[in-house]
């Protein structure tokens, strides 16, 4: 009976920690969504600027603001996950903005060739996401990498199309 009652406590301290673990991670998580959210609403709002140097530049400084959001995340897996997740969620983001743009600028034609190339260029991203993922060593750092790899492969395709379309992006605006 002792021994019942020795592992009682023992059992509600290891429960206790893994709530706290439990808790704490999901507010990484809500975190870095908040972050993810306040810096696409802000994406979202400003507007292309010619004599800055267009989206290209804007792009660039998006860049330099994930970079500082980086630095500042530890190497956590919680915390990286957020990280990677809003990341991929701000180029989703400004993904779909461009196509938006290009969606009101863009013939019928024009726009089916780049819908179909678009859905093409989304098969080969979850592809590569799962290829880079399936090697982890545990169920969190493949869902790190998977994010990381759709992320960086959004980054890319958002800046093709800003490098393709310019000069349409950068006088609708």
């Amino acid at each position: 009976m002792k021994q019942r009652i020795f592992w009682i406590p023992v059992f509600l301290i290891l429960a206790l920690g893994c709530l706290g673990t439990s808790l704490n991670q999901r507010m990484v998580t809500r975190a870095g969504e908040t972050a993810a959210a306040a810096a696409a609403e802000t994406s979202m709002e400003e507007s292309i600027d010619t004599a800055d140097g267009g989206i290209v530049a804007r792009l660039a400084e998006l860049d330099a603001q994930i970079a500082q959001d980086r630095a500042r995340i530890s190497e956590s897996t919680g915390q990286g996950k957020a990280a990677a997740d809003s990341e991929r969620k701000l180029w989703e983001t400004e993904l779909e903005r461009i196509l938006a743009k290009l969606e009101e600028e863009l013939s019928s034609r024009e726009m089916t060739v780049l819908l179909t190339a678009q859905k093409e260029w989304k098969r080969e991203r979850e592809a590569l996401a799962a290829e880079a993922s399936k090697n982890q060593r545990s169920a969190a750092l493949e869902e790190l990498e998977y994010n990381a790899s759709l992320a960086e492969s959004t980054r890319q395709r958002v800046y093709e199309l800003a490098e393709t379309y310019e000069d349409i992006l950068s006088d609708t605006e």
